[in-house]
């Protein structure tokens, strides 16, 4: 049996679980997340390891700059384990002429002046240049940067220094891979990613408009979104659970419709076609202001399907999201039986 996957959120340098907050309450929709810790370790093989450790079963890892150089780990140590992998705003490459230098300056600036010093210098560079005077962006990541420590970032500076060459493992992924940088992304620019995406077969690549390097906290929404339709519409379909033995599925009340079906009594009862039900996820998504398109031409791949239950209520209040549909769908008998005779029930 196949089992719902973890979805690991791997923060980058001197990054927290703050720069994943709307996507975590986005995915969490979805399956479950989790954002580990790395500020007390000091190689990417330690990071990739404690994520390992601290999660089971199958994983979705979401790297987002070095957290993306961890993701590569994770998948060389564990390559069984991972089902989805995600590499945001990172690079490949090993370590640069004059590279060590550069970032020993700036560990010394944050021991001799502190962590706000070093906010001052370090950021400006890594977001859209249009956005650095954005002050409630600017501020925003400056007090993430400063709950860290000097010695916090004299580690990580001392895992991304040391970092193995992850060319080598790019070729042997063989899980839905998404590619994504910001269109002026200057630290971890498009060509990067470009080759990135050439080395891993059947990747799909993303670019964000009008985005740096801090694409989570420039870009919420946008990357949200990304992350969402690559989700919905390849990684979840292929391992979402599904029922051995067939026989031991529950018995469906044909007749048990309630009182306020979004689609109408008869519909429900003779079944909707993909049209009719594309119309209703419409419907939800103007009423929830949801960015969400294309849910059931991504995850039903039949002409007709029957419908039985519940889609969600008219109210506003408690109708679905279609994040929410989704799991609807994955607890439902379509996924556990043969194409011909699929249907959705709740």
């Amino acid at each position: 049996m196949r089992h719902t996957p973890t979805i690991a959120l791997l923060p980058g340098l001197l990054c927290d679980a703050s720069i994943w907050s709307v996507q975590c309450a986005e995915l969490g929709q979805v399956a479950p997340v989790v954002i580990p810790d790395f500020s007390q370790l000091s190689s990417l093989s330690e990071m990739a390891s404690s994520v390992l450790k601290h999660t089971a079963g199958p994983l979705v890892v979401v790297g987002h700059s070095m957290g993306a150089r961890v993701a590569l780990e994770v998948v060389r140590l564990a390559p069984e384990r991972v089902v989805g992998l995600a590499l945001i705003d990172t690079g490949i490459h090993l370590r640069k002429d004059g590279e060590e230098a550069k970032r020993q300056a700036l560990v010394k600036l944050a021991y001799a002046e502190g962590m706000a010093a070093l906010a001052d210098v370090w950021l400006p560079p890594m977001v859209d240049p249009r956005r650095k005077d954005d002050r409630d962006l600017i501020d925003s990541l400056k007090a993430m940067v400063t709950r860290a420590t000097p010695d916090q970032h004299q580690r990580q500076i001392q895992a991304l220094l040391n970092r193995p060459d992850a060319r080598g493992v790019l070729a042997s992924v063989s899980c839905p891979t998404l590619v994504m940088v910001g269109r002026q992304d200057q630290w971890s620019p498009i060509a990067q990613h470009e080759e990135i995406a050439s080395l891993i077969p059947g990747s799909r690549l993303v670019i964000i408009e009008d985005c740096g390097h801090m694409s989570l906290a420039e870009r919420p929404m946008e990357t949200t979104q990304a992350l969402l339709d690559w989700l919905l519409s390849t990684v979840l379909p292929q391992v979402c659970p599904v029922r051995e033995n067939l026989d031991d599925a529950p018995a469906v009340e044909e007749d048990r419709i309630p009182d306020t079906p979004l689609l109408d009594r008869k519909s429900s009862l003779r079944g909707a076609s993909r049209s009719t039900l594309e119309k209703a996820i419409a419907q939800i998504d103007r009423i929830t202001n949801s960015a969400r398109p294309r849910l059931i031409s991504s995850l039903i791949p039949v002409d007709r399907i029957k419908v039985i239950g519940w889609l969600g209520s008219r109210s506003p209040r408690h109708c679905h999201s279609p994040s929410s549909l989704f799991r609807l769908f994955a607890r439902s008998r379509l996924f556990q039986m043969p194409r011909r005779e699929r249907r959705i029930s709740f």
